[in-house]
């Protein structure tokens, strides 16, 4: 048996996991990006009628699970370990099957496979047979899934697999007696790219065709063996952009230029803009960023001239302060949460007036605007947990008694309060749970509603949702009485 300690860090968010097909999600409708700073908005994708899912029923730990939706739908798919928990997790939908990680307990945590049946639950490789190669970061680029395992010759380092153990293999060992870091695996067109370390260069943008020679590095954007901290991967448009630092330690937004890379504009002069929250929506790419106005809403569609300012919504701005003074600041808005649904992006702002609430942007300044003041008594409502039913937004929002699930269409008045999911009127919590486990969608759909993860008076158990007050309701107590059956974060 393998060891068991590396297992910790895959119980911090063991939750409900689903299996909507397509490439790995990203922000906005760029299908095939992973997004590392917004909301995976844009289309939903094909319905599959099951999701697969872990979740603890209290006899057998965490195993995997399966779910129509429905409580008699809804039962143990396969005990991955007999003895302890599988802790499936790291679901993504490739070629009509869920693969993800799990540890049954005699070969280690190693990359599965199902098909939503017990007889087609199987283990794809026992990559490391003496320790647990652990898979992460799992991307579709076309026929091929991405990943990144601990290899027993290499340490972590990248693979590739087409569903079966002939074609799981290792792709290139990136530093040579030593573990690779590699992290934001992102697909774009038949190759993906992905940050990665090496002590000569730092933090740099790498590319795969899933080849060795044609895995490199593409960037030393800082010179001189210093990090440029390549970071938030997002696909808009068809471009790849990124945050990043020169030489100078400046953070501006980058993209990639065939095989070059190159900053797009120089948005705070003589200090960094640090693009945050990137997010696709359609072709254009939103972020916030700190410019002459503060922290501020921007958009760019990949050239210079078209990288700008969306709107200065918290207005008397100024240079936004370095270091501590920028906690206290008060001339940003400080965008985040930026969440891309339909033709539409919603984000979290903050004014003087109504404090942090629901706005969203069409890309024009006029198109700029709050959805609605949900706690105007006392500042802020703090929307958080957005997710999407339908062509509808949902989140979470304090109106200044609780915290408290809401449903949005965009519009003030179509902007209301579905119900308090606790019986105390305690603050709600309520998870879309792809989001937090599933890596290439932030929705599970079963007919007109979406799978959550709510604490109510049961625990932490699996509810739906249609919007409405009367459809969000719980589809199985999993774990009987007041036990959890899942981890909310």
């Amino acid at each position: 048996m393998k060891p068991y300690s590396s297992l910790i860090c895959t119980a911090l968010s063991v939750a409900i996991l689903t299996g909507c097909g397509g490439s790995s999600g990203g922000g906005g409708d760029n299908a095939g990006s992973s997004n590392n700073g917004g909301g995976n908005g844009g289309p939903l994708p094909v319905p599959v009628e099951k999701h697969v899912f872990s979740a603890n029923d209290g006899i057998n730990s965490f195993q995997l699970w399966i779910t129509d939706g429905t409580e008699s739908g809804t039962t143990m798919l396969k005990q991955i370990s007999q003895n302890s928990s599988g802790y499936p997790d790291n679901f993504v939908r490739f070629s009509d099957q869920w693969f993800f990680a799990a540890n049954d307990g005699d070969n280690g945590r190693e990359l599965w496979k199902t098909d939503g049946t017990e007889a087609g639950t199987v283990m794809v490789k026992d990559i490391h047979p003496t320790n647990h190669s652990s898979p992460d970061e799992l991307v579709v680029v076309g026929d091929t899934l991405y990943f990144t395992a601990n290899d027993p010759d290499y340490g972590v380092t990248l693979y590739k697999t087409q569903g079966t153990a002939a074609t799981t293999t290792r792709i290139r060992d990136l530093i040579p007696n030593g573990a690779d870091q590699i992290s934001e695996l992102t697909a774009l067109g038949n190759k993906v790219y992905f940050r990665a370390y090496t002590p000569d260069f730092g933090h740099e943008l790498w590319v795969s065709d899933g080849t060795e020679a044609g895995t490199k590095r593409l960037s030393d954007i800082a010179t001189g063996g210093a990090t440029s901290d390549v970071k938030q991967l997002t696909v808009a448009g068809g471009i790849l952009f990124f945050s990043a630092r020169n030489s100078s330690n400046d953070e501006e937004l980058w993209k990639l230029d065939g095989e070059s890379v190159v900053q797009v504009k120089n948005i705070n002069t003589g200090t960094s803009s640090r693009p945050q929250y990137l997010t696709a929506v359609g072709d254009t790419l939103f972020f916030s960023a700190t410019g002459p106005d503060g922290q501020e809403l921007y958009k760019s569609n990949g050239e210079s001239s078209g990288t700008v300012l969306v709107k200065d919504i918290y207005t008397n701005g100024g240079i936004q302060p370095q270091g501590v003074q920028a906690q206290s600041a008060v001339n940003s808005s400080y965008p985040q949460n930026l969440y891309a649904l339909n033709d539409t992006l919603y984000f979290i702002a903050r004014t003087a007036a109504d404090g942090k609430e629901l706005w969203k942007s069409d890309g024009t300044e006029a198109g700029t605007v709050m959805v609605k003041s949900i706690n105007s008594a006392s500042g802020s409502s703090f929307p958080a947990d957005l997710f999407r039913v339908g062509n509808k937004l949902m989140f979470t929002a304090h109106d200044g008694m609780a915290r408290d699930l809401w449903i949005s269409d965009g519009t003030e008045a179509g902007t209301q309060k579905v119900m308090n999911t606790t019986m105390d009127g305690s603050d709600s919590k309520v998870v879309s749970l792809a989001a937090n486990q599933y890596l290439d969608t932030d929705t599970l759909a079963v007919g007109d509603s979406v799978l959550l993860g709510v604490r109510g008076e049961l625990g932490d158990e699996l509810w739906k949702t249609d919007g409405t007050a009367e459809g969000t309701i719980i589809v199985r107590d999993i774990n009987e009485g007041v036990d959890s059956s899942l981890i909310i974060r």
